[in-house]
């Protein structure tokens, strides 16, 4: 098995929160994931979305907001190879952020 770890920036801190309680959204990471894999399929692959940048806004002396730190999706994954499968680290690489979106 091996793991590692996406992030996916979003506009605001309420996309992140209701993308990563959706369990669509959770299914759709997970495909996404699998598919740039030819060795692996979807039930192969876990994946925990936490959402990052909750500390969206926060108040200055002004009482104006801005933003302390991105909000977005931080996907970590872990994917267990079939049993008899051989990968090399040279044929794991990071999806792109294309690879997550969708038409």
């Amino acid at each position: 098995s091996f793991t590692t770890t996406a992030v996916v920036i979003v506009t605001d801190c309420k996309t992140a929160q209701d993308m990563a309680a959706n369990a669509a959204v959770k299914e759709a990471f997970r495909k996404a994931f699998a598919s740039k894999f030819a060795f692996l399929a979807t039930k192969d692959v876990a994946v925990n979305l936490t959402v990052i940048g909750t500390n969206c806004a926060r108040r200055l002396n002004d009482e104006t907001r801005i933003l302390s730190s991105s909000p977005g999706i931080q996907a970590n994954y872990k994917a267990t190879l079939p049993l008899g499968t051989a990968a090399s680290s040279s044929s794991i690489t990071m999806p792109s952020a294309t690879d997550f979106q969708t038409a």
